[in-house]
């Protein structure tokens, strides 16, 4: 944690808002990307973003001063993830290529498995075996 950021935090801890921008400026990309890798969708990958800062703006007054500002925010963007996911009944599970186009979402509006296109595209069978495909014939 560099003196500069260290100055931010706790500037933001006492209200200021210019130097809780310059924080989320600095750490936004990094939490974005790590709520899209749990939800795997970029709306919501958003909407937990914009949560897990709200909560960490309303956190900074109980944050101890001395702590890198980059893993606390990880930690409250991660369990607030799993509280929206849970919310919206959202699998957290990773998936696999193969499973994610067997999603049932994607199922619904008529979209063949990964399976079935590369079945139509090469007229060979395949399977998958540990997350491989593997053509077979």
């Amino acid at each position: 944690m560099t003196t500069c950021e260290a100055d931010l935090m706790r500037q933001a801890a006492c209200g200021d808002q210019e130097a809780f921008r310059q924080l989320w400026e600095a750490h936004h990309a990094i939490a974005q990307a790590a709520a899209l890798r749990l939800c795997h969708q970029r709306t919501l990958a958003a909407e937990i973003t914009q949560g897990a800062f709200l909560l960490a703006w309303r956190g900074l007054p109980r944050f101890q001063q001395d702590r890198p500002f980059r893993p606390w925010l990880m930690r409250i963007l991660y369990r607030h993830a799993l509280n929206v996911m849970e919310k919206q009944e959202i699998d957290r599970r990773p998936h696999s290529l193969t499973e994610r186009s067997r999603t049932p979402r994607r199922r619904r509006w008529g979209e063949p498995s990964l399976m079935e296109r590369i079945e139509r595209v090469c007229g060979t069978g395949v399977e998958t075996r540990e997350n491989r495909l593997t053509f077979v014939g």
